[in-house]
Formats: structure tokens, C-alpha cells, sequence
């Protein structure tokens, strides 16, 4: 129903978690109108056409279907509208909220085979020593149970340790990474904001290969230099958010050196109103501004993450589109490579621990039910004993 860049979110100053529009991306583009019990219905059966309900494939479109329609709702419930309804005017799309989901069994998670894993394990060492971030992200994923958006962020101020007084008055030392919000990324939701818990061999190996050195392409620290004039060009030209991506730098910063260069910028919504057509595109031109040549000078902000290069790109130089096709090669038959490292991790940590709770923080799922459901595998399996009655 509408396509176009994804929606662009920053941070409210002074609070940990909630945020707001930067750029509203192709959410400008789509026609509320048109949301009703019949699309939704007909994107549902339009997915599902041609397969036989009783089929495995059947199952797996179904649950696809349903998971994009929970997306797509996902931008209109009631906190989100609160959030940008003075970009929208709302018509009733209550049949679209509620048209009925596809049947479909729910899938449970099998954990990968022990000798699939036992191939991949051996070979490990060739994808540290050739991509030092792709690994890195398994680690985390691994050996964390961090989430795709987690590991991509993470930054080196996020592992630590702490002495930890058990119940019975021992003490140990836990090591973690404790995932938290950035200038730029926000957790999925307050449980993801968590410290989750590493062992001290994956803790020192994340520190070393911090420094270990990277291409010459990944190590380059690039600074970008531009006017004062340039620099007011350029945000009214795009969005602040376009202009950081294209700098290599935060919106956060953008914005910070705009106001004490005492460059104006376009106000919160501005974007939005010019691709509706309401305003008409300044064309660069910045209103009451006389240009400066004074030099500002932009540093690419990755010094700072774990992962140092291809965090921000979803293409095949990408760190994760790397971790991938390095697995499928070593023939790995699954999707979602860190998805699957997380589940495995979880699996492992309820192994291990045999508390479901526990392993629910550790993901930084809001209900155990989620864990259980979705992320974990049977790891061991136990032989029956049982005899016959005498």
C-alpha cells in the first residue's frame, strides 16, 4: 500500500526509552482510507493463495501473513497515534485493526543438530581471523542471547563486571553486557534494558578483538569538513536524519552543531508537510541565515561500538550479511543466523540454570510464556527408565 525509506525515530532528551519522530518516511505515503476488514483480509488471502491449508508451506505463509499484518498494525495503536497524530488525520480503521488472522499451527523451535554444530565449531577460528566483527556479533548472539539490533549497537562501555553476593553469602564475579540506550538506538522495550550475563572466555575475547586490526578500509577514521553555509544547505536540503547518514555521524550531532553554529533547521514535520505537497521544498535555501566559511569538521562516530564495520548497512557488505553467507558456506541450512545463536544461547542458559524467569531476564523478554513459546529447544534428551509393573 505504500513504499518508500523506513520511518526515522530519535531520542526525547532526558528520558531512557521513549522517543519521536525524526523522519515519517513512507508512513507519509499511506492513504488511511483505504485500511479496512477488506485489506486487511485480502492481503491475508492474497498470501496464502494457491497453497493447501493442511500443508506445511500452507502453515508457514500463514504464520508469515499474520506476523506482517501484527506489523502493520503495529503503527497504529493507540500509543503510536498519540504519538504522530498531529501528521495524520485518523479515519476509523477499527475493521482493519480487527479482521481475523489466518489459522495456523504455532511453530515450536528445534534446536540445530549436534554434529551440524560441531562442523561450524571447528571452523570458527577462519572467521576470527578473517572477519573480527562478523564474529564478534556470533559471540554476542551466542553467548549473550543478543538480538540482532543489540549486537549491531552495542557499544565497548557496555561489558563490565561486578562482584555478585549469592544468597548464601558467597561471592562470585559476573561478567555481561549490559544493553542500555544510546544518543541514537533504543531498546525494543524497558526489559530489554538489562545486564546480560556473559562467561569471563567470551568477555575477554569481545575485549581483544576491540583491538584487534581491522582492513584498512574498517580502521580509517573518515572526517568530513564542511561550511557553515554547506551545513545549512544540506538540512534544507533533507531531513537532519538523511544529512547524518550521509556524514556518517548521529542526527543528534547534526542538530547539536546547527544550534551552536546558529544554523535554524526546518521544524518537526517539516519533511512531512513538503512530501504531502502542503509546503513547498526550500530548494536548499535556509531562511534568516547568512552563510559563514568557518570549517566544521565531522568524525564518523564507530571507534566507540564493538562492531566496527558494516553496522549500518543491510546489503552484502553488511556485518550480519557476512556472518550469514560465512555460515551458509560452511553449511549452515537455517535463516537468521543471530536469531538462531540467541535461541541457542537461551536454550543452553535454561540447560544450564533450570530457571525459566531467569532465562527470560537473560533475553529481556516481558513473559517467561514468550521464552518458552518461541526460544528454547530441547538440548538433552532424557532415556525413560521405566518398567514394566511386577
Amino acid at each position: 500500500m505504500a513504499k518508500g525509506a523506513e520511518p526515522r525515530f530519535k531520542k526525547i532528551k532526558g528520558d531512557d526509552v521513549k522517543i519521536e519522530i525524526a523522519d515519517v518516511g513512507f508512513w507519509n505515503k499511506i492513504r488511511l482510507n483505504q485500511l479496512d476488514k477488506n485489506a486487511a483480509l485480502k492481503f491475508l488471502a492474497d498470501y496464502v493463495k494457491g497453497y493447501k491449508p493442511q500443508s506445511k508451506e500452507y502453515q508457514k505463509r500463514a504464520r508469515g501473513a499474520n506476523d506482517y499484518l501484527r506489523q502493520a498494525r503495529g503503527l497504529f495503536r493507540k500509543e503510536a497515534v498519540e504519538m504522530y497524530c498531529d501528521l495524520f488525520k485518523f479515519p476509523d480503521i477499527d475493521g482493519f485493526m480487527n479482521a481475523k488472522n489466518l489459522k495456523a499451527q504455532k511453530e515450536s523451535w528445534t534446536a540445530p543438530d549436534t554434529k551440524d554444530l560441531k562442523k561450524l565449531w571447528d571452523d570458527l577460528p577462519q572467521l576470527e581471523e578473517n572477519d573480527p566483527d562478523a564474529y564478534s556479533m556470533f559471540l554476542m548472539s551466542y553467548g549473550a542471547g543478543l538480538s540482532r539490533g543489540e549486537s549491531l549497537n552495542a557499544m565497548k562501555s557496555w561489558l563490565g563486571c561486578e562482584e555478585v553476593v549469592d544468597i548464601d553469602g558467597s561471592t562470585d564475579t559476573h561478567y555481561f553486557i549490559h544493553v542500555q540506550a544510546t544518543k541514537d538506538w533504543r531498546p525494543k522495550n524497558e526489559k530489554r534494558i538489562r545486564k546480560a550475563g556473559i562467561s569471563k572466555a567470551i568477555f575477554d575475547k569481545l575485549r581483544e578483538l576491540i583491538n584487534v586490526p581491522r582492513s584498512q578500509r574498517a580502521d580509517k577514521i573518515k572526517r568530513i569538513n564542511l561550511t557553515d553555509e554547506e551545513l545549512a544547505k544540506a538540512v534544507w536540503t533533507k531531513s537532519v536524519v538523511k544529512v547524518a547518514a550521509d556524514l556518517g555521524v548521529s542526527d543528534v550531532c547534526v542538530a547539536k552543531t546547527c544550534s551552536r553554529r546558529g544554523i535554524p533547521r526546518p521544524p518537526m514535520g517539516f519533511w512531512a508537510k513538503v512530501d504531502a505537497g502542503v509546503l513547498e521544498h526550500p530548494k536548499g535555501v535556509c531562511p534568516d541565515f547568512v552563510g559563514g566559511n568557518k570549517v566544521i569538521q565531522f568524525t564518523q562516530e564507530s571507534d566507540s561500538y564493538i562492531i566496527k564495520s558494516g553496522r549500518n548497512t543491510s546489503s552484502k557488505t553488511g556485518v550480519g550479511s557476512r556472518l550469514a553467507k560465512w555460515f551458509s558456506d560452511h553449511g549452515w541450512k537455517r535463516a537468521q543466523v543471530s536469531h538462531e545463536m540467541r535461541k541457542l544461547h537461551l536454550s543452553r542458559y535454561l540447560l544450564e540454570t533450570g530457571d525459566m524467569y531467569a532465562t527470560s531476564r537473560q533475553a529481556g523478554h516481558g513473559s517467561y510464556k514468550t521464552t518458552e513459546r518461541f526460544y528454547i529447544g530441547t538440548l538433552r534428551r532424557h532415556k525413560v527408565n521405566i518398567e514394566l509393573p511386577a
